[in-house]
């Protein structure tokens, strides 16, 4: 059985979770074909991991369902986020709120 203390470490090492049990939003899909492309991108640390992130794109995930979907740039931040709490990547990422094709803030790493 989870305690409250269990579900908050859980979220705190993994915000793709917390985002999923709180506002009931999963990661974009992934179109099959790349799966394994991904599984290995996500696989790296470090600075492989600094390279693999950016070859990631849109068009290796399914579209985007609002409402029920983090979409695919919110998928690799969360990646980004849980590796650096995990101590495999950096720990240094800026996040800018810019106004931007469809109001996405820019991420630079």
């Amino acid at each position: 059985m989870n305690t409250d203390l269990d579900v908050f470490i859980a979220w705190q090492k993994d915000p793709a979770l917390f985002a999923l049990n709180v506002w009931n939003l999963a990661p974009q899909p992934l179109r099959p074909e790349y799966q394994a492309e991904f599984d290995l991108a996500i696989s790296k640390n470090w600075e492989e991991w600094e390279a693999a992130k950016k070859e990631i794109k849109a068009h290796w995930f399914e579209p985007f369902i609002k409402g029920e979907h983090l979409t695919w740039q919110q998928v690799v931040l969360f990646e980004c986020v849980k590796k650096a709490i995990s101590g495999l990547a950096i720990r240094k990422y800026l996040l800018l709120p810019v106004m931007v094709s469809g109001s996405l803030p820019l991420f630079l790493y």
